[in-house]
């Protein structure tokens, strides 16, 4: 569905490469309807999809999967964001409506005039009636169903609380408060400027610590470590950005992920912040004891071993920041996000290990040919 007028993002992946059988009956249940709206969308049926989609809705307005395809199948952009609010009141964690909320920013929610024909639709619009509650036979029925969750829908035009704390205005002091929203944040921004400007400063203080651990400092004065620092980290900290995003992309998915590479890269690049902060402290270091502090381990003095200690405490925590980015660009748990990491490492592990037996066997044959 890329390109459509009516649809601004691309459909998301699972939605496209899933099959739905399609076997109208007449009256069709909403499981039907939703089905035969999404087989519609796919095929580029818009007015079809439309159509099946609403009296899926009209059967039960608490889907939250027919809200998202059917912001698929309307044209007006405000009727789609207003779809996709409704899709996310209802599951706060579903990530293509994020993504197309984040496309749709700054778009005014309109609901379409057949949303006033929706069971429930007072409380859809005006919030929910207080003690208003299915019971008997009618709360067993799919449109009862639909009533009782179309109640806990917010007033129209709003986003539920958990999913305005999602999207911090800035992310460099929300990292600090609120990281995984902070992250999820960055996941789902398109904002490559950010990504390459901290993963820059990230080199830098990469470099100075390369520096400080190397002694470099007794071979180079305080303005060569800073001019090597300079040079030699914004380079060095893009190159490992790529990699850990091609990479840590690969090894997600095989755990059940679903990110881009863009999105790793985005929440890898986000949680450097605390090495990002440490880098004041390596210039003050610099400045203050760069004997003490890049120099051989003989002149270092009490301060130093306090110095080591936060510079560690800043980069356990970073490394704790990109489990949790991994955890939320792709959707994944925790623990998969940390065997994420073990299986990268496996895999340059594995790769270096076949570079060099292949480079071993290169170096068996040419001397045998020499023989």
């Amino acid at each position: 569905m890329t390109g459509k007028p009516g649809f601004p993002a691309p459909l998301p992946a699972e939605f496209r490469s899933a099959t739905f059988p399609v076997a109208p009956t007449w009256p069709m249940l909403p499981e039907e309807s939703l089905k035969e709206g999404i087989a519609a969308l796919r095929r580029g049926e818009r007015d079809q999809a439309r159509t099946s989609l609403i009296a899926a809705l009209r059967a039960d307005p608490g889907d939250a999967r027919a809200w998202l395809w059917l912001s698929g199948a309307v044209d007006n952009p405000a009727e789609q964001r207003y779809c996709l609010e409704r899709a996310l009141a209802l599951d706060p964690r579903c990530a293509p409506a994020r993504q197309g909320m984040a496309v749709l920013r700054g778009i005014t929610a309109a609901p379409p005039a057949w949303v006033a024909d929706l069971p429930g639709a007072g409380a859809i619009f005006h919030g929910p009636t207080p003690g208003a509650a299915p019971s008997g036979d009618a709360a067993r029925s799919a449109p009862a169903r639909g009533q009782a969750r179309a109640a806990a829908l917010p007033v129209q035009g709003k986003l539920p609380p958990a999913a305005d704390a999602e999207a911090p205005r800035d992310p460099w002091r929300a990292i600090w408060r609120r990281p995984r929203a902070a992250l999820r944040a960055a996941a789902l921004a398109h904002a490559p400027g950010p990504t390459v400007l901290r993963s820059a400063l990230a080199g830098v203080s990469a470099v100075f610590a390369w520096a400080a651990w190397h002694g470099l400092g007794a071979e180079a004065r305080p303005w060569e470590v800073l001019a090597v620092a300079l040079v030699a980290g914004p380079p060095l900290g893009l190159a490992a950005l790529i990699c850990c995003g091609v990479l840590l992309r690969t090894s997600g998915r095989w755990l059940g992920g679903r990110a881009e590479a863009r999105q790793v890269r985005a929440v890898l690049a986000l949680a450097t912040t605390p090495v990002i902060a440490g880098l004041l402290l390596w210039l003050a270091q610099l400045a203050l004891f760069p004997a003490a502090s890049f120099g051989r381990p003989t002149a270092a003095i009490p301060l130093s071993s306090l110095f080591w200690l936060i510079h560690g405490m800043l980069w356990l925590w970073a490394g704790g920041l990109s489990v949790a980015g991994l955890a939320e660009a792709h959707g994944i748990s925790l623990w998969r996000a940390g065997a994420t990491w073990v299986l990268a490492g496996l895999l340059v592990v594995g790769g270096g290990l076949v570079v060099l037996w292949g480079a071993g066997v290169v170096i068996g044959i040419i001397n045998l040919i020499g023989q």
